[in-house]
């Protein structure tokens, strides 16, 4: 339970990143981010989360527990194109006491923790 609940938070956090990158306004941006909507299967390996639709595009984003990875989609409103956005094992983010940007990659936390 712990795992998703981790899972989940930095799944959100992520989101938020995705979400910025689709629009410049703040205020919209605030706003979009309070309506994710949250799904989860009943073995609690795969969650999902529903973002809003964005000029015709859905986000989704499936959060897998036991590999510790996520990945986002999108999915045009019209045409049901599905569009793979991206995919993080977030595992060595996890093993981090505190970051804030994009960088480092999972690959560069990965080799930092190692050199300790």
């Amino acid at each position: 339970m712990r795992g998703t609940t981790v899972g989940l938070f930095v799944g959100v956090f992520i989101i938020g990143f995705v979400i910025s990158s689709m629009t410049e306004d703040r205020g919209v941006h605030a706003q979009q981010f309070e309506n994710f909507e949250h799904a989860s299967l009943s073995d609690e390996r795969l969650a999902t989360l529903k973002g809003p639709t964005v000029e015709g595009q859905q986000l989704i984003v499936l959060i897998d527990n036991q590999q510790q990875t996520m990945g986002s989609y999108f999915v045009d409103t019209k045409s049901g194109q599905i569009s793979l956005r991206c995919v993080r094992n977030f595992r060595w983010d996890l093993q981090m006491s505190e970051f804030n940007g994009s960088e480092p990659s999972p690959e560069k936390i990965q080799a930092l923790l190692r050199s300790r």
